[in-house]
């Protein structure tokens, strides 16, 4: 995510300037895209469903949903961490008999 900060400082330097008013930038535009990227999230469900498909979007956190997909016996939580500028996904089985990728950390 170091394009959003690069975005954000050449926002800020033509408009205000300050840490705060960077922080603010900052926060405000990480929300902005995160409700982007679920937004986008919500647009492949729709066109999942509409193929009749069977999958489910719950927003967990402020960062962070989860996206269930029974047929499939999957899950994957999906977190964004804006102070490491990351986005970590994290899978999990549905059922004991599933295998999903594991997780790297």
């Amino acid at each position: 995510m170091n394009w959003i900060a690069d975005r954000l400082r050449k926002q800020t330097d033509s408009k205000e300037s300050g840490p705060q008013s960077v922080q603010r930038g900052y926060d405000s535009e990480a929300r902005r895209l995160w409700s982007r990227f679920v937004q986008g999230f919500e647009r492949d469900l729709d066109a999942y469903r509409q193929q009749k498909g069977n999958a489910d979007l719950q927003r967990v956190s402020e960062f962070g949903c989860r996206v269930s997909n029974p047929a499939a016996n999957t899950a994957v939580t999906v977190a964004a961490d804006m102070s490491d500028q990351t986005i970590r996904y994290a899978y999990e089985p549905l059922a004991k008999a599933t295998a999903v990728p594991e997780d790297d950390s």
